[in-house]
């Protein structure tokens, strides 16, 4: 029995004909052609082995779903793969990008922001000192204004690189408020973290006393006039040291019942990394007597050679399950420590990039 395939306007003339009891005989055969058509390939790729590497002839993609699968053309013939096995070469394996406020990722660069979205991303993590905020053509304000070109939410990483006089810190909040309103404070990063350049050799009671600065600027130019700019309180580096941090926040004056304020946590190469911690930081606020805030995963990612990056998302997956309220993906590009979901120029993009599209489906 020869068949052909029909049209969209094909396709809702039979409906209609259907509907209306004319020329039922050629019903059956014509909607089955239209069932059995695959479509037009949106994008093309490899099937790659468990290890990543490429196999077999590559494969048309005819569109991506919400359970972490493609359909694909393989030989003329159509099936379901999960979206972990294939390697896009070329075009988006969706039929349209859907990003969720609840998926971030760290992006530096304003050239590639472009790329934060389709990875199904809302918000993305800028790192940026504060010296540089504020200046035009600095590399911060050109990624903030690059973001919000995109429809992004930025999550900026505000520490400065010495210390400051606390109204040069006031100023820079004001600035942010004023010129990026969209903006989220993550109010500096790992104070415990003997690397980081402002922290190094410091104690927590200079962090929180910076931290308190930055939130009373937010006050002052935000919340006491009814805005609603959200806070990030940085998350510490090693998780032992969660029950002091806090209570040097708290005995800063720190209100943690503030609806806007979130506190971050990190976590890296393991979603046992993650159940590991979640409870950990939720009891040390119970211990210390304050109020817990929402968390956000600020940093999570996977880095240890030869370990797949879809880890990152089955940790976004959990992080999501225990009532994290967001998980940014650390990082979308990174020449030097490997997190990377895409390469530094964005012309590949890795399979966890897309099963974050998928994942964007489901939120």
């Amino acid at each position: 029995m020869s068949r052909r395939y029909v049209s969209r306007r094909e396709f809702l003339k039979i409906s209609g004909a259907a509907s209306t009891g004319l020329a039922l005989t050629a019903i059956p055969e014509e909607l089955l052609a239209l069932l059995e058509r695959p479509g037009e390939p949106l994008a093309r790729g490899v099937l790659t082995d468990i290890g990543g590497k490429p196999y077999g002839s590559p494969v048309e993609i005819l569109g991506g779903d919400k359970y972490f699968q493609y359909q694909i053309l393989d030989k003329k013939r159509t099936r379901r793969v999960l979206i972990k096995t294939v390697q896009v070469t070329e075009g988006y394996p969706f039929p349209e990008v859907v990003t969720s406020p609840r998926i971030g990722i760290r992006l530096d660069s304003p050239n590639l922001m472009e790329h934060v979205a389709p990875s199904g991303a809302g918000s993305v993590r800028i790192y940026g000192y504060i010296e540089d905020v504020g200046v035009r053509g600095s590399v911060v304000e050109n990624a903030l204004s690059a973001a919000e070109a995109q429809g992004l939410s930025p999550l900026l990483v505000f520490a400065p690189t010495w210390p400051r006089e606390d109204n040069y810190i006031r100023d820079k909040v004001f600035g942010v408020i004023d010129y990026h309103p969209t903006t989220v404070f993550n109010i500096g990063n790992e104070p415990d973290n003997k690397y980081v350049q402002f922290w190094q050799g410091q104690d927590l009671v200079s962090f929180a006393h910076f931290a308190m600065t930055t939130l009373g600027a937010i006050w002052e130019r935000s919340w006491s006039q009814g805005g609603s700019t959200l806070a990030v309180i940085s998350a510490v580096q090693d998780i032992k040291n969660q029950r002091r941090y806090l209570e040097t926040l708290r005995d800063a004056g720190m209100n943690f019942g503030n609806p806007f304020l979130k506190f971050g946590l990190h976590t890296y190469q393991s979603v046992n990394d993650l159940v590991y911690k979640i409870p950990i930081v939720r009891n040390a606020f119970s211990r210390v007597g304050v109020k817990k805030p929402a968390l956000w995963v600020t940093e999570g990612g996977v880095t240890y050679p030869g370990w797949s990056k879809w880890i990152t998302l089955e940790m976004a997956i959990e992080a999501f399950r225990q009532r994290i309220e967001r998980f940014y993906v650390h990082t979308l590009i990174d020449g030097d420590e490997g997190f990377e979901l895409m390469s530094n120029d964005g012309s590949v993009h890795l399979p966890t990039y897309y099963g974050f599209q998928s994942l964007a489906r489901r939120l």
